[in-house]
């Protein structure tokens, strides 16, 4: 149980799994030869816990950030006058882009169900 809560495993997970594992009637030893160590048998039921990677809509957002800078830097080194067109927001777009990165991504994360699809 301790490495299914060290995963974020929800309480109605644990209990179900605690009802399984009970209805099987085996000792410690049965119970790991069939199903694993307990930490085996916890990343099975909910893969990946702590390994938290940035997600498609925060790369999307720092991509275009940088796609802008390297189009406002390469435009400056061939001559071309950006800052006369779009005169002190020359970079704002590039911060917008990121902050709607990281704000997309924690809406997307928070509105994401819990691992192992238990709610």
């Amino acid at each position: 149980m301790t490495a299914l809560r060290a995963r974020g495993a929800s309480e109605e997970l644990l209990a179900d799994v605690l009802r399984e594992t009970e209805s099987l009637q085996l000792d410690d030893d049965a119970l790991e030869q069939d199903l694993g160590t307990p930490e085996e048998y916890a990343d099975a039921l909910v893969p990946n816990p702590g390994k938290k990677r940035a997600g498609p809509i925060l790369v999307t957002g720092t991509i275009a950030a940088l796609a802008w800078v390297v189009i406002t830097l390469v435009s400056t080194a061939l001559g071309w006058d950006l800052r006369g067109a779009l005169g002190p927001l020359l970079l704002w777009p590039a911060v917008g882009l990121i902050v709607l990165g990281i704000v997309g991504q924690f809406a997307s994360d928070s509105l994401r169900g819990p691992p192992g699809g238990y709610r």
